[in-house]
């Protein structure tokens, strides 16, 4: 009884931090936590990639 609740709150108190770890912005293509001119030429480019396969 006692070991499940130690791993209960184990999990608890891990999946708190974790639950945040992949963030990102959907905007930032490059994924490096700013949005820019790079960013936009990324999305113009896929675009028109999409586009040409379609």
């Amino acid at each position: 009884m006692k070991t499940s609740r130690h791993i209960t709150i184990f999990l608890m108190i891990t999946a708190l931090p974790v639950s945040g770890l992949p963030h990102f912005a959907a905007e930032d293509l490059d994924k490096d936590s700013r949005i820019g001119l790079k960013d936009a030429i990324l999305s113009v480019t896929e675009f028109v990639r999409s586009e040409a396969a379609g």
